[in-house]
């Protein structure tokens, strides 16, 4: 069974996905959560996830597409603070079933 995963959407760029996925690495690292993968893409790159199970999508940019998945805007990682942040990464973990580390 694959991992669960977690995709951060850029729009054109890759600096502001790159922040923000890499404040979800650590903090699923400091939680020892090993079961779910994190991967930075862009918005043309999408459609080749369509229909992936486990899944939630992290959009930096503003995106009308319904993936059937549970998604979030992710421009607080780069704006807001930590507690901001964590609250948004909580949500993360809970619509991926991991709510304090479990599976």
């Amino acid at each position: 069974m694959d991992n669960k995963l977690i995709l951060v959407v850029c729009g054109a760029g890759i600096n502001t996905s790159t922040m923000a996925s890499e404040f979800i690495k650590d903090e699923l690292a400091k939680r020892k959560i090993g079961n779910v993968d994190v991967k930075t893409i862009l918005i043309n790159d999408l459609q080749r996830y369509q229909g992936r199970e486990n899944m939630v999508i992290v959009f930096m940019t503003k995106v009308d597409t319904d993936m059937g998945v549970p998604s979030f805007q992710g421009l607080n990682f780069l704006i807001g603070d930590r507690e901001t942040k964590l609250e948004i990464f909580e949500n993360i973990l809970d619509a991926l079933g991991e709510k304090d580390g479990s599976s």
